[in-house]
């Protein structure tokens, strides 16, 4: 025998040894990209699945409804975007944030813009909709398919974080209330003034405040905590509008350092607060009125809307005037016309004379729970105090021409 055998001949086998066979394996499956061309493969090889959802069209409208008021400020494309997320869509303009629980929601690789949802939704009666998206690796595009229709969506990394929006740590305080609005009347329209432009959660003594300087508003809410925290108007506007479109009764609120968090029903919204000191409020209102002055609250309402209607202008001074028959109201523009109108009252004292702006006389009233309204007053140059319950209003006086004083 040779003895320069190759070594890689198989040893003997002894008889005794059992051979073990190796599994069959299956042939490898072919998917449907091993068929295309190689240059088409190897692209639909690197891009990745699109990722789509499915919600109704009545929950994502409710989003929408609100989400455009926010996203029609914002100052860069990827803020007129919401981002969705498992069962959550979210909008921001950096000083609002509003977070909705959108079942069927998931995370799509692309912002959405809130215009087109907007319009599409107006435009379509369907019962579902259907938002893919599909990132174009080639061009380095990000689009998204809605019910069949392509857009140019935005990337989600221009996106702020959802932790910096909705602070997720235990809250300074909380508190509870319902509608606002009786409130919101009385803050200012003027945003460079911030501490007037909003509202004050007065936690030490349960209530929110609100002042533009002439007219100011309190309401008592829920809190066993304290704190002071000044909430921006336009935040809490926005919680009203969701409030009353909801219809939800009791809106929650969490407090941190320097956040708020709203909830109502199955929105959140989100908000800076203001660092400004609020006014001492307490220092203008007068410990007790000299008269108290009573009379119908529809009554008074009645006539002031007649008198606004002939002055043409609901933000002019009015003077109320005690006669031996009631309450006469004198409103006068010069340049639209005049009207008196005379109220049953009682309480004041005969002959006495105070100017009031219509408006905030109107605003102060309306939000009174019992049809029978009292007014305290004490001279010309006094506040009027309106106190009903939980709310309580007052109204500084003003000067009028013709007054004899």
């Amino acid at each position: 025998m040779p003895k320069d055998l190759p070594a890689t001949l198989p040893v003997r086998l002894n008889r005794k040894t059992s051979i073990i066979k190796a599994p069959a394996v299956a042939p490898p499956t072919r998917s449907k990209a091993d068929l295309l061309p190689p240059a088409e493969r190897s692209q639909a090889i690197s891009a990745p699945t699109p990722a789509y959802m499915i919600v109704r069209r009545a929950d994502l409208a409710a989003f929408v409804r609100f989400a455009s008021r926010l996203t029609s400020r914002a100052p860069m494309p990827a803020l007129r975007c919401c981002l969705l997320s498992f069962d959550s869509a979210i909008v921001t303009d950096l000083d609002v944030a509003l977070r909705a629980a959108l079942p069927g929601a998931r995370d799509i690789g692309v912002l959405v813009p809130v215009p087109i949802l907007k319009r599409l939704l107006s435009a379509r009666d369907v019962g579902e909709i259907q938002i893919e998206g599909i990132p174009n690796v080639s061009e380095g595009l990000l689009r998204l398919s809605i019910n069949g229709a392509f857009f140019s969506g935005d990337d989600p990394h221009e996106f702020p974080g959802v932790t910096a929006l909705f602070p997720t740590g235990e809250p300074l305080a909380q508190a509870k209330f319902g509608s606002l609005q009786p409130v919101l009347v009385a803050a200012s329209d003027d945003e460079t003034r911030k501490s007037l432009c909003a509202v004050f959660f007065q936690l030490c003594r349960n209530l929110a405040v609100a002042t533009n300087g002439h007219v100011l508003h309190t309401l008592k809410i829920e809190s066993e905590d304290e704190g002071d925290f000044l909430v921006p108007q336009r935040t809490v506007e926005l919680v009203e509008n969701v409030r009353r479109a909801t219809r939800t009764g009791q809106v929650e609120a969490s407090f941190f350092e320097h956040q708020v968090v709203l909830r109502v029903d199955r929105f959140e919204i989100a908000s800076r607060l203001e660092t400004e000191k609020f006014p001492a409020w307490e220092e203008v209102i007068p410990t007790e009125s000299k008269f108290e002055l009573r009379l119908s609250k529809c009554a008074l309402l009645e006539a002031l809307d007649q008198i606004g209607a002939a002055i043409g202008e609901r933000s002019r001074g009015i003077r109320l005037r005690r006669t031996g028959e009631g309450l006469e109201i004198h409103g006068d523009n010069p340049d639209a016309g005049s009207m008196t109108s005379l109220v049953e009252a009682s309480g004041w004292k005969e002959g006495e004379t105070v100017g009031v702006n219509l408006s905030y006389l109107y605003n102060a009233a309306r939000f009174a729970a019992s049809d029978e309204l009292r007014i305290g007053i004490t001279d010309e140059s006094s506040p009027l105090k309106i106190a009903d319950g939980p709310y309580f209003a007052c109204i500084m006086p003003m000067k009028l021409k013709g007054d004899e004083q």
